[in-house]
């Protein structure tokens, strides 16, 4: 498995534009349409399971690639993997993105997505401060 995984690595894009689908019920993807373009570059894929949240989830392989080289042994590794997920910790929250949100800042919905993070945030997903 780990040099299947090693071999599949080589194929990782490297500047794509990839398909994915945001979900409607969280509060992270407000003002975000249901499918969006997310920029992928690098070789890690996120997998979550519950209780992290996934926010927004690559594409399933055939409908993947929007733009850019993308090998098929890479379609098939990256699709449906997860793009921006949210997970409790303690009386926080991690939010963490599968590649850069805003690169270049070219990227609207990734950008949106980052704001969404920044400025909702600290009140829609952590507990408040208690004060002595």
């Amino acid at each position: 498995m780990e040099r299947k995984e090693a071999f599949e690595r080589r194929f990782a894009p490297s500047g794509a534009a990839l398909r994915a689908h945001a979900d409607p019920d969280s509060w992270i993807t407000a003002g975000v349409a249901g499918e969006l373009p997310v920029f992928y570059s690098g070789s890690q894929v996120l997998y979550a399971k519950p209780p992290v949240r996934t926010a927004v989830r690559l594409a399933a392989a055939e409908r993947l690639r929007l733009s850019g080289l993308v090998w098929p042994e890479a379609r098939e590794r990256l699709s449906r993997g997860a793009w921006l997920t949210v997970e409790r910790m303690g009386r926080g929250q991690v939010i963490l993105f599968g590649s850069q949100p805003n690169f270049r800042s070219y990227w609207q919905s990734g950008a949106r997505l980052l704001a969404n993070a920044v400025v909702l945030g600290p009140g829609l997903g952590a507990d408040p401060v208690r004060r002595p």
